[in-house]
Order: C-alpha cells, then structure tokens, then sequence
C-alpha cells in the first residue's frame, strides 16, 4: 500500500534527477569551484523544473498530459509533477549533490562542514514535514452564532473530517476515529476527498471505509463529491458504500436536533443540511433553486470559492475542505498554494463572514496525493468541531435607581 502511494513521489524524485544531474554535469566542466558550480546548478535546475510545472498545469494537457494519464490512470494530478520534482530536487537532490561535490572534490573543511550542514538540515525539515506534521492532528473548534437558532434549543456539535486523502490506515487514521467518539458529535459532515491517489486504489478505498464506519452519530453522517474522489476506482459513491455515511449529490435532507428518541425537554429545532457538487452545473443550479426545508441551512461543499453562490442562496453556514489550509506554510507569508481563489486568509482555514454568510474552511486530515509532495508544514491536518448555537444573551440592563 505505503510503495503504491508513494511511487508517484519516486517519479517526482527520478525525475527531479534526470532535469539536476546534467545541468550539473554541464555547468561543473572545467573544474569551477563547488561554490560557483553551485550558484549556477542551483538557479538552473529550479527555473527548469518551476518551468515545466506551469507548463504541465497550463498547455501540456495534450499530448503529454494525455499520454501521462493513460499511463498513470489519474487526470489533473500531471499537473504537480514540477512540484513535487522542485519539492524533492531542493529538500534532497541538491544539498546531497552539494556534499558529494565537496567531499569528492578539493574543497576545503569549511566547504565540507558547510554542505553537509546544508544535507543534515534540509533532512531534518524534511523528516518535519514528510514524516512529523502530516500526523500531529488537533482538533479546530469554531463557534457559529446564528440567528435563526431557536430559543431553548441546545447547539449542534457537527464533527468535520475533510479530505481524508490517507494511502492507508495507520497511527493517525486510528486516532481520527478516537477523537470522533471523545467528542460525541451529533452530526459529522465530510466535504469531499475522501480516498487518496494511489496505484493501489483497493487499499485508499478501504482506508477511508475504515475510518466512515467509525463515524454513526445520532443524526448521521453526511458526504459530498470532492475533486480527487472521481480520480479514484468508484468514486465517492464507492467510498460510502456499506458505511453509515450517506452521499448528499446536490441534495437535501432535513434534520431534527435533538432526536424525538432523545431529550424530550428541549426545544427541537429543524435542521435542512444540503451537499453539493458543482461539477455538474445543471444538478447544482437546479439544487441551489429548491426552497428552503428549514428555517436553519447548512451547506456543505468541496471548495470553498462556492460560497459565493451558497451565501446568496440563502444558506446560514457552509462547510468546505479542499485547500488543505495550503498545507506549506511561510510565517508572514501564508500558504504558498490552495487552489482556490479566495483570499489566502479564508484558504488556510478557520471560520469566516463571505457573501453574507458563514463559511467554515477545514486544513483537513490527508494531504495531496499523486505526484503531489505530501508534506505540511505550519500547518497541521485538522479535525473540525463546529459548535451551533443561537446568539449570545444580550447583556441584562442595569438598575438605574
């Protein structure tokens, strides 16, 4: 399973080898020095493979991206081929090229010390962000205020598990179903992605199975389609199959919270929650037109950037996975990539105002897949618990006698 999932990086890093070793090679005749056959190898090597990303993910669908699905079996996912060549060319290919070149060459010890320095620290971020991040999961939670919530009604608890994207169940996958059942969520929503890109899709399906039969709560659990769940065998339909959680494909179901089977001294209140797929824009106009079934509206959606048509629709809170918060991110800088086209603020995750509504951006469990480097850094896998509730008490006013 684990040599399935990562024999997309093991491209990347062949790859990432075939652009760096001849332009070292070729900058490195006559003998220059380690540090100006460096300065240039460096520079060169990346600007190649910076180039070849944009290429990959803006004209070379046709024919090298078609050739490349075909043999790979997956669409877009060509697209981070650069990256993760640029990934694993500057966090391992380079610093060691560095300390071969010192050590085998007539550099001085200084030179040495330095290059193998640079080695032991690039690893060191490396084992940070390959092996340490991606598996310190937390627990987000975000308080939602709203207005239509009725008096006396106790809040929701929905438990969010965005892009699960996991080649197998191990150490964190396990622990994902242990925060579950300590947090006692009432509902749990998943927006999409939930099976990660492999060779082996057999195992990344059961993976995600393993953890949705962990996830029966009182008012059940709640799927959508995500962009990676088509890439893999069955898609997102194949995924809940014989799970308790359910597909909502621009559908709705209404809610009761708390349950007629349970506290009969509260207020119940009626809960419409939608799920959406805007990849087939016929279904999700015609979704987005249904009258409202509650008072109280929850959408849930893959990508964020839909807020701009759920808000408007009349929607008190959407809930969205994808941008993975970015999964690099820079201190005073943000998340380097998100694939949306909100503000980085709202990508990286957290509870936002947008479009006359609330919207939810979860970082997600899993991490890109395919060619795509697997890595995190600032910004660990999340899960998500949205407490519901009605405003705050407006403060009593005070005596004036």
């Amino acid at each position: 399973m684990v040599a399935a999932y990562f024999a997309y990086q093991l491209i990347d890093l062949l790859f990432a080898a075939a652009v760096i070793a001849p332009v070292a090679r070729r900058v490195d005749r006559g003998g220059r020095s380690l540090r100006r056959t460096l300065l240039l190898t460096i520079p060169i090597a990346g600007a190649l493979l910076l180039l070849f990303a944009l290429l990959c993910a803006a004209w070379l669908h046709e024919p090298f991206g078609a050739l490349a699905w075909a043999w790979f079996g997956r669409a877009w996912s060509i697209r981070f081929l650069g990256v993760g060549a640029a990934a694993w060319g500057g966090l391992l290919l380079l610093p060691a090229l560095a300390a071969w070149r010192a050590w085998h060459g007539h550099s001085g010890a200084a030179a040495r010390g330095g290059t193998l320095l640079w080695l032991l620290a690039s690893l060191a971020l490396f084992a940070e962000m390959a092996l340490l991040e991606p598996n310190r999961l937390v627990v987000e939670r975000r308080d939602v205020a709203l207005s239509d919530w009725p008096a006396g009604a106790p809040p929701l608890r929905i438990v969010v598990l965005a892009d699960l994207q996991s080649p197998r169940f191990g150490a964190r996958e396990a622990r994902v179903i242990e925060f579950v059942r300590e947090l006692a969520p009432d509902l749990i929503v998943l927006p999409g992605d939930l099976a990660a890109q492999s060779l082996d899709d057999g195992a990344a399906l059961d993976c995600a199975r393993r953890i949705l039969r962990g996830s029966a709560v009182p008012l059940g659990t709640f799927a959508v389609n995500g962009d990676v769940d088509p890439l893999v065998a069955g898609g997102v339909a194949d995924v809940v199959r014989e799970t308790p959680a359910r597909l909502l494909d621009n559908g709705a179901v209404r809610l009761v919270h708390p349950p007629a089977t349970e506290r009969r001294d509260v207020t119940p209140v009626q809960i419409e929650l939608a799920g959406f797929d805007p990849a087939d824009p016929a279904r999700f106009a015609a979704a987005l037109a249904m009258p409202p079934q509650a008072a109280v509206r929850i959408a849930l959606v893959h990508q964020p950037e839909h807020v701009v048509r759920l808000g408007p629709a009349g929607f008190d809170l959407v809930i969205a996975g994808h941008t993975h918060g970015g999964q690099i991110v820079l201190p005073g800088i943000g998340p380097l990539v998100t694939l949306s086209p909100l503000p980085d603020a709202i990508d990286a995750g957290g509870l936002h105002r947008h479009s006359g509504t609330q919207l939810v951006v979860s970082r997600g469990i899993g991490c890109e897949a395919g060619f795509a480097p697997p890595l995190r850094l600032f910004c660990p896998p999340e899960i998500t618990l949205i407490t519901v509730s009605g405003p705050p008490a407006a403060p009593a006013e005070a005596d004036s006698r």
